[in-house]
């Protein structure tokens, strides 16, 4: 079964927040994603609050992304005075249209 982890994270200011999102982008490349994610959605609802999707194969890869890339990230991102929230689950329903590329609708 499809599993989550989801962050809300509040920055302390907008530049920090615009900080890990490169991060995220630059440091994360395809090869690293595709051992981990199935998907990774990035949605932005204030300057400085952003809520990071991430989506697994299952449990197992749920966990080994947390112990290998997750908890360094995590205190990384706890040292620049952000507040994170964590919630992580199974995904009991995930319906993607397929006659849609959701590469044409990223940024």
């Amino acid at each position: 079964m499809v599993h989550c982890r989801i962050f809300k994270i509040t920055f302390p200011n907008e530049f920090s927040k615009e900080s890990f999102d490169s991060f995220i982008l630059t440091n994360h490349s395809k090869a690293e994603e595709k051992n981990f994610f199935l998907m990774r959605i990035t949605i932005t609802t204030s300057n400085n609050i952003g809520f990071y999707l991430n989506f697994f194969e299952n449990e197992n890869s749920l966990k080994l992304a947390w112990k290998e890339k997750g908890e360094v990230l995590f205190a990384k991102v706890k040292s620049l005075g952000a507040k994170i929230e964590k919630h992580e689950g199974p995904v009991p329903l995930l319906s993607i249209n397929s006659l849609k590329d959701l590469n044409k609708h990223l940024i």
